[in-house]
């Protein structure tokens, strides 16, 4: 038991470290978090056993989420909180972790592992505290496997990296910046974003597998999608499960029982749509992000219904259908990536008052080619990372990192 103690202080240290590099503020409001949860969740089935049924510690994780993502704070949302929350909010939602959490030292080594700290995935605590205090011995194939993830996501960071100059950015005035850059850097985004929210997640995957622990995938070449239901079933796919199975499922039983005359299709419709704008405002609490939420419940309900059309119908080819849903995508991203509501019409209206056939030849062409690696390349690795030799794979994932190199950048997701 000892020896368990010092090896999870010391995972538990490189987590307070890997924050502190961040910011101090943010280890300091997550150590709080988790210190006043833990009270919370340990003592009320033991010392108030007549107010079990009391959800106070999830009105505490609710508000503080609430709190930060509101603006409320003065240096914004702590670095980390939104993936640490989630998990803690599962565990006082189901009001039973005091039957498998025994100590303050074991739930932070579960709740502080620092590879998911910034992007995910999101994990049960009950399963990485399995893992965790698991005494089973790290296998050289997971160490394979780890090493292989881990190369795959520091190349997409550096191509993130590397295609951020050219994507769009809140600096970028729409009324300012010629049309056919402004067209470019929209497209751009596309690619800047997968690169680097699936490279992070790619890391902490495969530093996880490294240790001999699992993480589930959070993506799954989701640009292949040829409707927006599916491209959710691969984007963030650990984010979807959580709000499905601790909201959305949930709350559609209910309406179910309780609205019994309400049809299927519109109970699908309001609760889909009530699922994204609650994971709009995970993000931030804001009327952009209200209106994102608004966007994608939507298209979520109804981009199926127009993908079977065509396909059925009109017999439109595959890559069509995904080539009309990476425009769903597109418009999302710039829901996400602009300022304010009122700049992502900006964006729309001025990134299309261009020539086309200007925007895709000559000094242009580059770009083009530059976009299409973006979004292609990481894409296709994905697909057959594991169907290769592990060190011939490593190896070469090393040399496009090299290749891509160029200034460091922050993830794009640690700013929620």
């Amino acid at each position: 038991m000892k020896a368990f103690s010092i090896k999870h202080m010391i995972l538990i240290i490189f987590s307070v470290l890997f924050l502190l590099h961040q910011n101090t503020s943010s280890s300091f409001v997550i150590l709080l978090s988790i210190f006043s949860c833990f009270i919370l969740l340990k003592n009320f089935e033991i010392r108030y056993p007549a107010l079990v049924g009391c959800k106070l510690p999830l009105a505490f994780l609710i508000g503080t989420l609430i709190y930060f993502k509101s603006n409320l704070g003065s240096s914004g949302s702590p670095v980390g909180l939104s993936y640490l929350l989630l998990p803690l909010i599962a565990l006082a939602w189901q009001n039973s972790p005091a039957k498998t959490l025994s100590d303050f030292l074991r739930v932070a080594s579960s709740i502080f592992y620092f590879p998911i700290l910034i992007a995910g995935p999101v994990v049960k605590i009950q399963d990485l505290f399995q893992q965790i205090y698991s005494k089973k011995t790290i296998q050289p194939l997971d160490v394979q496997l780890g090493l292989v993830y881990l190369t795959n996501g520091v190349f997409k960071k550096s191509l993130a990296n590397f295609i951020a100059p050219y994507s769009l950015n809140i600096h970028y005035a729409y009324n300012s910046t010629p049309s056919v850059a402004l067209f470019y850097s929209t497209l751009f985004l596309i690619a800047e974003l997968y690169a680097d929210f699936s490279g992070y997640s790619d890391m902490a995957i495969g530093i996880s597998k490294i240790l001999g622990i699992h993480l589930p995938a959070n993506f799954s070449t989701p640009y292949f999608a040829t409707n927006m239901a599916e491209f959710w079933r691969r984007w963030h796919i650990s984010l979807g499960d959580w709000f499905t199975h601790n909201f959305f499922s949930p709350v559609f039983i209910y309406f179910k029982r309780k609205i019994p005359h309400l049809k299927s299709p519109e109970l699908y419709l309001i609760v889909t749509t009530l699922t994204m704008v609650l994971i709009g405002l995970w993000h931030q609490i804001s009327l952009k992000f209200l209106a994102w939420g608004l966007f994608n419940g939507l298209l979520i309900v109804y981009s199926p219904l127009l993908s079977e059309f065509l396909k059925n119908r009109l017999k439109c080819p595959t890559f069509i259908l995904i080539f009309l849903n990476l425009g769903f995508i597109w418009l999302s991203f710039l829901i996400f990536r602009s300022s304010e509501l009122h700049d992502f019409f900006g964006y729309v209206t001025n990134a299309f008052d261009i020539n086309f056939l200007q925007a895709f030849s000559g000094r242009y062409f580059y770009l083009s080619a530059y976009l299409a690696l973006g979004l292609i390349l990481p894409q296709v690795l994905d697909h057959f990372l594991l169907k290769t030799n592990w060190l011939v794979t490593s190896l070469f994932l090393v040399y496009l990192t090299l290749v891509f190199h160029s200034q460091p950048l922050p993830f794009i997701y640690a700013q929620f």
